[in-house]
């Protein structure tokens, strides 16, 4: 992903694919999950959403750091 964008991981549209999902599928399918309905319906309980946040981040972070240098 960060090759394709000059080098940058897009952490922010990233994150929002997560949350939402895509229009389009840029490399293949749409087998992944949407992990903010997923990671919500673990903790359905009001004011949870900071731990989905936390969750849709170290995600992010960790396929940020599969990015080749």
């Amino acid at each position: 992903m960060a090759k394709r964008n000059n080098g940058k991981f897009p952490s922010d549209h990233f994150a929002s694919v997560l949350r939402f999902g895509s229009a389009g599928h840029v490399h293949g399918t749409s087998d992944m999950p949407l992990w903010g309905p997923l990671f919500r319906s673990l903790h359905p309980e009001p004011g949870s959403e900071n731990l989905v946040e936390l969750r849709i981040h170290n995600l992010s972070e960790y396929v940020k750091s599969l990015q080749q240098k």
